[in-house]
């Protein structure tokens, strides 16, 4: 500086700054678009919040500048870009928040990780459960998120929210928290639409990425629970008062995981009725070609509902996966059951071909609705609700006529559980030929 007025050193030599400033602004920049360059760099501002204080030199600076500038009767928006840094500040960390998020959403599902609380023994969870009872406390572990797996990259989303909720409730600045805050709301808003267009193809084709889809979304959900609350007393207000909340947007993920896992339990299932399809409605199963199609319809149902069972069994809940598991066989085994007893004529060796054919299939069942090897057996019958239904007819297909009128047993019987009276009859018809006896078994079935 040289007689109040500043100087730059150039290879050139000394000129005068002031006069520099003149001529750099008539130049550069027409009038007012000085300020919109101003706004739209963002290279000099603070990248955290606790550099916010070391930008008050700038500050300093710039007023002086500012003040040599007035002498010249040059008005610049400098000092006022610098006083606020805080909402540029504010401005860029968001701007760079959002496009953090998206570059996370964008990432492959298939990546991922085990989360949820880990299975306990089942001792102590009775011990747990008596003495929530004792103290008239809810049970532990009733809020918990089950074990499941979930995609490495929307862990990574998770945790950038609570980081910035985190730097939110730190020291920062009012308008820079409820700024910071809303980021993360938008974040989530954003996931909505972006995830199930950006990964549409996956989420329809790929069994495996739908349900790491529903996980996500629950995984996201359990979060937003307490995530708002977790901050609310060190944010500024509004925000502390009650604003400060993300449960309006749990029944929106919520949602986002059912439509997109239902979706792919009805490609499942179409795909599973379609192979049946194949079996030509179980008829005349005797003759080669029929029984090589009848074969191959079940032998392609087992192929798919064991690919689903190894690439959901570690990913789904286990809840979850055996409610999937058992749906999807349910529609199977009705779909069989409603073919094989529409049959108006099964003769003897069509019987002995469809009791061998589809006792394999019911054999497999247990083993495909169980979550994991090391989970617990699930009782079959509990889940899978038309499997009583298929092992009667099973029955039927491979007992004598005496033997049906007693499982029926006037009525009473496991086969008058799932079986009509006039079903029955028309299985014993279709089985049976036309004799005095078999007019007699019909008698007894009312």
């Amino acid at each position: 500086m040289h007689n109040g007025r500043f100087k730059i050193n150039t290879q050139s030599g000394l000129y005068d700054f002031t006069d520099f400033c003149v001529c750099a602004k008539a130049e550069c920049y027409p009038e007012g678009d000085i300020s919109s360059q101003l706004n739209s760099s963002t290279s000099d501002l603070p990248d955290l919040t606790r550099q916010l204080n070391e930008y008050k030199a700038v500050i300093t600076a710039t007023e002086g500048f500012e003040a040599s500038l007035r002498k010249t009767e040059t008005a610049s928006p400098l000092l006022t870009y610098a006083r606020d840094v805080n909402v540029h500040f504010a401005n860029k960390k968001c701007q760079e928040l959002i496009v953090e998020a998206r570059k996370l959403m964008k990432r492959e599902l298939h990546n991922t990780k085990r989360v949820g609380t880990m299975k306990v023994d089942n001792k102590n969870v009775k011990d747990q459960t008596q003495d929530a009872k004792d103290k008239c406390h809810v049970s532990e572990g009733i809020c918990a998120l089950p074990e499941c797996a979930v995609s490495e990259s929307i862990e990574c989303l998770v945790n950038l929210a609570y980081q910035t909720l985190q730097e939110a409730a730190s020291n920062t600045p009012q308008c820079s928290a409820i700024q910071l805050f809303f980021t993360v709301r938008n974040m989530f808003e954003i996931f909505c639409d972006v995830v199930p267009t950006y990964h549409r193809d996956s989420l329809q084709k790929l069994p495996q990425v739908c349900a790491l889809h529903h996980n996500n979304c629950m995984y996201i959900a359990h979060h937003l629970l307490t995530l708002g609350h977790q901050y609310r007393q060190s944010l500024p207000p509004p925000l502390c008062d009650g604003t400060s909340t993300f449960v309006d947007l749990i029944p929106v993920f919520r949602k986002l995981a059912s439509e997109c896992f239902l979706a792919q339990m009805r490609i499942q299932r179409d795909q599973l009725v379609e192979n049946l399809s194949g079996a030509e409605g179980f008829d005349q199963v005797a003759t080669d070609d029929n029984f090589l199609a009848c074969e191959r319809a079940i032998k392609q149902v087992v192929h798919q509902l064991g690919h689903l069972q190894r690439v959901w069994t570690d990913i789904l809940p286990s809840n979850i996966f055996t409610k999937a598991m058992s749906t999807l066989i349910n529609t199977v085994l009705m779909h069989i059951v409603e073919k094989v007893s529409s049959l108006e004529d099964i003769s003897a060796d069509d019987a002995q071909q469809l009791y061998s054919l589809l006792w394999g299939l019911q054999d497999r069942i247990p083993h495909l609705i169980k979550p994991g090897e090391d989970e617990e057996p699930v009782l079959v019958q509990s889940t899978v609700d038309q499997l009583m239904s298929f092992s009667e007819m099973l029955f039927m297909l491979d007992a004598s006529m005496q033997d049906i009128v007693d499982r029926w047993a006037e009525g009473k019987g496991p086969l008058a559980m799932v079986f009509s009276a006039s079903d029955v009859k028309s299985l014993i018809r279709a089985i049976f030929q036309n004799t005095d006896r078999r007019a007699t078994a019909l008698a007894k079935i009312r």
